[in-house]
């Protein structure tokens, strides 16, 4: 089968595709033909080298988190799922498990859920680890409850896309924080009120809250403190060694963190079919396509998410 390998870090440049040996399913696993898959932040960041403490100096590498596709086998321990079943999902790349940028991927069946009947799988492809950061990042990690303020930085990136609607079903109110181009893109996504940060100095400006979640991770803790309220928290998507150490001693900061998990991925697919939730798509490239799209995820400008369509 292809898939994009790297065997070497550095720039989109290293990404290729070759021919790869088919994956080989466990019991507890579900072998899917991948459709569509998506570009995060986490995939070029990782081929960049930013990584390498963690990821090491083994080659080939593949990247990719975010899948959508057909099952096509099943494991002898697997009975919620059968061949032809069409599910979405998350892999773990810290967990060994090889990217999802391939034709064919392995999973554990607790990794994926049925694909939102309301969404194409390239739509799907975006949703798993944007989708699954701001649910367990509002709800788990920041204990979110209705009634509470919430502001949302990097309101049109992919992960504050579903941090705005998220916030909004669990019964917040939602400001959001987004370029001039971007405003009315989050106004549609039912955010209470939308600051353009190049009008204002939005951290000396905006107010306090009882959360605010820095879904772009780009404010230091000493900066965003000042828009907390005096019992609320800080939640980011930064995971910086200054971050982590300040965790130790300040209770209002969080560090989100995502786990594939297929009753968290069932409640997105039921709001997604509700109509409660939706996607944004920025761009879409083919799989052969694919430095490209890594390179227009480094721009730091995607609105949504950036797609790459396999099958």
């Amino acid at each position: 089968m292809k898939a994009i390998l790297f065997s070497e870090y550095g720039p989109a440049d290293v990404l290729h595709l070759a021919d790869v040996p088919p994956p080989t399913i466990k019991p507890n696993e579900v072998l899917i033909e991948v459709k569509a898959v998506s570009v995060n932040p986490l995939d070029w960041k990782i081929r960049a080298g930013y990584m390498a403490p963690i990821f090491g100096p083994q080659f080939p590498k593949r990247v990719g988190s975010d899948v959508a596709g057909i099952i096509r086998e099943v494991g002898k321990d697997v009975s919620n799922y059968t061949p032809g079943d069409e599910v979405y999902g998350m892999v773990n790349p810290f967990g060994g498990q090889p990217g999802s940028f391939a034709e064919q991927i392995a999973l554990p069946a607790n990794q994926v859920s049925d694909k939102p009947t309301a969404m194409t799988f390239a739509e799907a492809a975006s949703v798993p680890v944007v989708g699954l950061t701001a649910l367990q990042g509002l709800l788990n990690q920041a204990g979110l409850v209705a009634g509470e303020t919430v502001l949302v930085n990097g309101a049109s990136g992919g992960v504050g896309i579903f941090a705005v609607q998220i916030a909004k079903i669990l019964g917040a109110t939602v400001t959001a924080v987004c370029s001039t181009a971007n405003v009315e893109t989050v106004r549609q996504l039912g955010a209470d009120t939308v600051l353009d940060y190049t009008q204002m100095n939005v951290l000396e400006e905006a107010g306090s809250f009882d959360l605010v979640f820095d879904a772009v991770g780009k404010w230091a803790f000493s900066d965003a403190i000042k828009l907390v309220d005096d019992d609320g928290r800080f939640l980011t998507t930064n995971p910086s060694p200054e971050n982590m150490a300040l965790t130790e001693t300040e209770e209002q900061l969080i560090i989100t963190t995502v786990t594939p998990n297929r009753h968290d991925l069932m409640l997105l697919t039921l709001w997604i079919n509700s109509g409660q939730l939706k996607t944004v798509i920025d761009s879409t490239f083919a799989l052969s396509d694919v430095a490209d799209a890594h390179r227009r995820s480094e721009t730091g400008r995607v609105v949504g998410k950036v797609v790459v369509t396999v099958g």
